[in-house]
């Protein structure tokens, strides 16, 4: 249980409850164990599309109502979003006279995307549409989660959560002590028979967004605040009687957003935001899970928490263009606490054709997160840049095509002789025009090891990266081993997309880059390079915009450079069996 909740947080969580009603290193904390990002946190948009909620517009203006629509919206392929974001960008469709309402919905593609489908209803000739809806305004619950919305203002709740329940087997391989002795999540992990865990967490809170200016390109402030509990019960990897029972404030920040519209017909974006909140980079090689989870805050599976105790955004767009600036204060586990403060910049191009590209960089100006050298001697990472330079042709999920996707990263520190290096390269096949929709593809990445011969610290800094198993959560139980450093891994993935369902089955196959993995338990080196294989599966589904469905089964099967080094003998694998239930409105 957390430490003692002041009065006035007690208050506002009690509004909230109301309304909703109406970093050590590696397996010793470094991930979170289910390694999925929700739909409510991000989604990464494919490709958009408009659909008639009825009768369709004469079809000579069909094509040209739909690009007023999209330009309107502003949401390019490759772009990653939330729901909020969304919920403000189909507003600005509102403004278009022959649009009388319009909605947003989500359907999966390939890879980790989703195809943004707008639905759009016509206004009717000769009537007035509402100025005024949502529920403060009719009195009916059909309006939920909508509170009041005009034409230059919106209301909500934000209303979500998730059950997650989760079965594990052989734990650890049978040596839960020595991989568990360093953690600040716990100590007495669950052993080898069958261990049942089961998490939840809910979401309440307000958010809206006003016009503040009568500019020709009107100027808005928004805001939002979240409440969240979350609660774990059961033998959850750190702990074999976890119960466990959370309330804190997840999100709480306020910005101004605002587009203005160029004499040449070019389309400038800007957005200002600072407070609690979620923030990730690209592909998440970097930045991705900034909120900490797991111990006494639980949520060691479920990973219900995205925000930064203070994160300071400011992002400006010019078409396809976008340069966001950031400040970002990690909000880590009590007892991980690093005190890490970063700066940064990031800049992304992205075209509808299905190529994007982007560019980060980052300074960590103060922390305490240690560094290890091969005799165990510490320095840290106050002082560290890294860099990330990305790329990717996507094209549309409806056509068959080739795909690639490369990226890579360099960290440097002139205070510490620091000198890491990581890249992956990705390529594949997707069927889009067929009955199934299969893609196939192989994805080889490094991320270097430390070279015990030199004097320089080559190993890898993972920093906050994560993001999905389709990017840099490399195996759902792999990483709980070897996060994100010190890894070769080769990817071999088949999805399927059967009338709306996501299927997707991975072969993983890690080696170390080095056999020297201080301070990593249980020896400090690997016996072989051969470190583990995964074989997995996921199922996934958005049943409305509101419900989203993900199943995991995995299996994990140690190679030489564990099995030399363990203490207890292993002779089978690490399995996991996993259901996610999430809603959100």
């Amino acid at each position: 249980m957390v430490s003692r909740i002041p009065g006035r947080v007690w208050l506002i969580l009690t509004l909230l409850f109301l309304i909703s009603l109406g970093k050590s290193a590696f397996s010793q904390g470094g991930a979170p164990s289910a390694g999925a990002l929700r739909p409510d946190q991000s989604m990464t948009i494919s490709q958009v599309s408009v659909t008639w909620d009825s009768l369709g517009p004469d079809k000579d203006l069909e094509g040209s109502l739909i690009q007023k629509i999209i330009r309107a919206v502003n949401i390019y392929p490759n772009s990653t979003v939330s729901p909020f974001e969304l919920d403000m960008a189909v507003r600005k469709a509102m403004a278009i006279p022959e649009v009388g309402k319009i909605s947003w919905n989500g359907d999966l593609s390939a890879s980790n995307s989703v195809i943004l489908v707008l639905k759009v209803r016509l206004s009717v000739k000769g009537t007035t549409a509402k100025t005024k809806q949502g529920l403060f305004v009719s009195g009916n619950t059909e309006d939920f989660p909508l509170l009041y919305q005009d034409k230059n203002s919106m209301f909500k709740i934000n209303l979500g959560g998730t059950m997650m329940p989760t079965l594990i087997t052989n734990t650890w391989w049978g040596n839960g002590k020595p991989f568990t002795q360093y953690s600040p999540f716990g100590k007495d992990p669950p052993g080898v028979a069958p261990a049942f865990d089961f998490e939840a967490f809910l979401t309440a809170g307000v958010s809206g967004i006003m016009k503040v200016t009568r500019w020709k390109n009107p100027m808005y402030v928004y805001a939002s605040v979240n409440a969240l509990g979350v609660t774990t019960l059961g033998r959850e990897l750190y702990n074999a009687n976890s119960s466990a029972f959370c309330l804190q404030i997840e999100e709480a920040y306020a910005g101004i957003v605002g587009a203005i519209s160029m004499k040449n017909g070019h389309l400038f974006r800007y957005n200002l935001s600072f407070g609690k909140q979620p923030y990730r980079i690209g592909t998440g090689m970097l930045i991705c899970q900034i909120g900490g989870n797991g111990g006494t805050w639980g949520g060691m599976n479920a990973w219900p928490r995205f925000s930064g105790r203070l994160v300071g955004l400011v992002k400006i767009a010019y078409d396809n263009w976008k340069l966001e600036g950031f400040y970002i204060q990690p909000n880590e586990y009590y007892a991980n606490e690093s005190h890490t403060q970063m700066a940064g910049f990031n800049a992304e191009y992205n075209r509808a054709s299905g190529l994007s590209g982007g560019f980060t960089y980052l300074n960590a100006f103060r922390s305490k997160f240690p560094y290890f050298f091969p005799d165990y001697s510490q320095a840290t990472r106050e002082g560290t840049n890294a860099m990330n330079l990305r790329f990717q042709w996507m094209p549309r999920p409806n056509q068959s095509f080739f795909f690639a996707k490369a990226e890579g990263g360099m960290e440097i520190n002139n205070r510490v002789p620091l000198l890491a290096y990581g890249f992956a390269a990705e390529g594949g096949w997707s069927f889009g025009d067929t009955k199934l929709k299969p893609t196939i593809s192989y994805r080889y990445s490094l991320l270097s090891g430390d070279n015990p011969k030199t004097a320089t610290l080559e190993r890898w800094d993972f920093l906050y990266s994560g993001d999905d198993i389709f990017t840099w959560v490399q195996g759902v139980i792999t990483k709980n081993v070897l996060f994100n450093t010190n890894m070769e891994v080769h990817r071999f993935q088949l999805q399927l997309i059967p009338n709306g369902w996501r299927i997707t089955t991975q072969y993983v196959f890690v080696m170390a880059n080095y056999l020297n993995t201080a301070p990593m338990p249980p020896t400090g080196n690997f016996g072989d390079k051969q470190v583990s294989q995964e074989i997995l599966m996921v199922v996934e589904r958005f049943v409305s915009r509101h419900i989203f469905l993900r199943f995991t089964a995995s299996a994990l099967w140690p190679g030489k450079g564990f099995i030399t080094t363990l203490p207890e003998p292993v002779s089978q694998p690490w399995t996991e069996l996993q259901a996610m239930i999430h809603f959100n409105f």
